[in-house]
């Protein structure tokens, strides 16, 4: 019995051997600089008290690539328990069924990508308890995804992890390889960073793809992902200030304030601690990390951009009465952010109060310019105009009331700045501003000159939004 014993083991190492890829485990083949030690970095014991993973020669980013210059991750509050999530819905450490793909999904800037970090990190662990080989392989999906370079973190069970990469040319091997790593019971779990929500450009297939995403329609509106085993979606909840302070603290980061004002934003000048910095373009962006600690110009140029857009201008009205899942049609992450329920559901918000009132005032400049346009307009038949007029008339009026709010109103005393570098807003434009969203234009003044008020009550009747 011991022969055969010892029989097996043998045949299992020369199978492992022969699967491993080109001359490993004896002569690993050459890959990039800081690799090696990125999986050497994984593969630490586990600390679930730790806030930080060290990677003193850099970890792998959303390209896929080691970036030297990113030697720690910090550590969310929500990463364990998702990760026992995405662990349970793929039915990791079930055998002999079709595991589901798992998509976890959140905001831009609230660390999905940096969580395949600790994912990983677990993983290897958990493999270690079990006494089973590992292959973690990070993957990119994107347009150029089945050609990008695959990069394998690999740990055998009385051995250093170590790192493999796989060229575009080299995916036939990578396939022939990951179905024998997976016939011999090692641990093969597929993290992927999406791009363009392009979740099937990927370089090969394994029993576990883990995909890492903002929530977009090419992925929420696939049918691909009704089919059995049915995609389960897992959400990561947005940054509070208080957490984004402890990252601040944790990795010892250096913000400082923007004051070029050649860009589309500025920090103002009377923010001077780097807590009050974050909390300021917390209140501004919402909870995004990117938003905060990174790149707040790029994000304002987002917003611009998001709502400048033709395609906007009829719904931003109606976008203020929207809530929860409807708002997830929407999709322009600058002004929206999804957030996750205590069961990694979605909940849907505006980014910030600030960004709401911000899509009031654009709103209501639209309706502003259709009522000129209607009131210039010598084509339509008086009544046909009137009854147009009144409905814009109301449908602003009501607009107007439901943005108007205290909150709104707070949040740019608050802030006390405007976007875009602009010089800051002093009270008499704080109070300009509130008055032109509570009370009728000069435009609307002139109209009911012409026409009786008492006929607004029948707009009631026409759609509101």
């Amino acid at each position: 019995a011991q022969n055969t014993v010892n029989s097996a083991n043998i045949a299992y190492e020369n199978a492992l051997r022969a699967a491993a890829p080109p001359h490993a485990p004896h002569d690993p083949p050459v890959v990039p600089d800081g690799y090696v030690e990125f999986a050497k970095s994984c593969a630490t014991s586990f600390n679930a008290a730790a806030r930080v993973l060290e990677f003193p020669k850099g970890c792998i980013a959303m390209d896929n690539a080691v970036h030297p210059e990113m030697t720690k991750v910090f550590v969310r509050d929500c990463y364990p328990k998702l990760y026992e999530k995405i662990a349970e819905s793929s039915q990791l450490g079930i055998s002999n069924v079709v595991h589901p793909p798992v998509f976890i999904l959140g905001t831009p800037g609230v660390g999905k990508s940096f969580m395949r970090m600790y994912v990983c990190h677990r993983l290897l662990q958990r493999a270690r308890d079990e006494n089973r080989p590992a292959y973690i392989l990070f993957l990119k999906a994107s347009p150029k995804g089945r050609d990008t370079v695959v990069t394998v973190v690999h740990q055998t069970c009385n051995a250093d992890a170590t790192a493999y990469q796989f060229q575009s040319f080299q995916k036939d091997q990578l396939k022939k390889y990951a179905h024998v790593w997976q016939s011999l019971d090692a641990l093969v779990v597929s993290l992927v960073d999406v791009s363009d929500g392009l979740y099937h450009q990927i370089a090969v297939d394994t029993g576990f793809h883990w995909y890492f995403s903002s929530p977009h329609p090419n992925i929420v509106n696939s049918r691909d992902r009704l089919k059995t085993p049915q995609a389960v979606d897992i959400y990561m909840q947005l940054f509070d200030l208080a957490e984004l302070k402890r990252a601040h603290q944790a990795l010892a980061l250096d913000i400082r304030p923007l004051n070029d004002t050649s860009k589309t934003y500025c920090d103002p000048s009377w923010v001077t601690s780097s807590f009050d910095l974050i909390e300021h373009r917390f209140n501004i962006f919402g909870g995004s990390a990117r938003a905060v600690f990174e790149d707040p110009a790029t994000t304002e140029s987002w917003i611009v951009s998001a709502l400048s857009k033709t395609a906007w201008r009829g719904e931003l009205g109606q976008t203020l009465n929207l809530e929860g899942q409807s708002l997830s049609s929407l999709f322009s992450h600058s002004l929206f952010h999804v957030d996750a329920d205590d069961n990694f559901g979605p909940t849907y918000q505006f980014a910030s109060k600030y960004i709401k009132f911000r899509i009031a005032a654009a709103a209501l400049e639209e309706h502003d310019a259709r009522i000129d346009a209607l009131l210039a307009s010598s084509k339509l038949a008086p009544g046909t105009k009137g009854e147009m007029v009144e409905a814009l008339f109301f449908r602003r009026f009501v607009l107007a009331t439901k943005t108007a709010t205290r909150d709104c109103r707070l949040a740019l005393k608050r802030i006390g700045q405007a976007y875009g570098g602009t010089p800051p807003l002093d009270q008499p434009d704080l109070d300009q501003l509130n008055v032109s969203l509570r009370s009728f234009t000069d435009v609307e003044t002139r109209w009911y000159v012409r026409k009786p008020v008492h006929r607004v009550p029948r707009a009631r009747s026409h759609s509101l939004g």
